[in-house]
């Protein structure tokens, strides 16, 4: 899963990529969280993407933050205001740790409801929110932990990675990749 400027996943089963009947992958990030929610992206409201995305968090921190002179409206500015988001939260601003933690307990939450259905064996964490660290994945696990039936609680690790920002284009890459190299060529035309 990659936290980012948008909520993306990918399922892997068997060593493939799952990909749905019309081809797309899942849009986890696009899924109902709250049907009133903020703005998504895609022009929604309620995804669960406008709550936990770097720009949902963004949006949420920035009345919170000092503005600055000159500077861009904040939902102009998402990575900016992210990480003076996190230096706020970081400093101690109980404002600004809330939004983090409303963030990390709404994917967690969403996140348990995934693992419910699919049974993963574990799940990875990229992208640039997980730069948050403790500020979203403390609240994310709690909530996660709470969400999964009692069979899974404690079964599935999450696994953050703090230093895969490129991870999601590298996915990307090997799919290109993978599909010119494994082409059928044993079957006749």
């Amino acid at each position: 899963m990659t936290l980012d400027q948008g909520l993306g996943m990918a399922i892997v089963s068997g060593g493939e990529v799952m990909r749905g009947g019309l081809g797309l992958g899942t849009e986890f990030g696009h899924t109902r969280h709250r049907a009133e929610g903020p703005l998504c992206q895609c022009g929604k409201r309620g995804c669960l993407e406008a709550f936990t995305a770097d720009y949902a968090i963004a949006r949420a921190a920035a009345p919170f933050l000092p503005e600055q002179p000159g500077a861009l409206p904040s939902d102009r500015l998402p990575s900016e205001r992210l990480i003076a988001a996190i230096a706020g939260a970081r400093a101690g601003s109980a404002d600004l740790q809330t939004v983090f933690a409303e963030a990390g307990a709404a994917l967690g939450q969403e996140l348990a409801n995934v693992c419910n259905l699919l049974n993963p064996t574990r799940i990875i964490l990229a992208g640039s929110g997980v730069r948050a660290g403790d500020l979203l994945l403390k609240p994310l696990t709690a909530a996660f932990e709470a969400g999964l039936i009692a069979p899974l609680v404690g079964k599935i690790p999450l696994a953050p990675l703090p230093d895969g920002l490129d991870l999601w284009a590298r996915g990307a890459a090997a799919l290109v990749v993978r599909g010119l190299y494994s082409a059928p060529w044993h079957r006749r035309s």
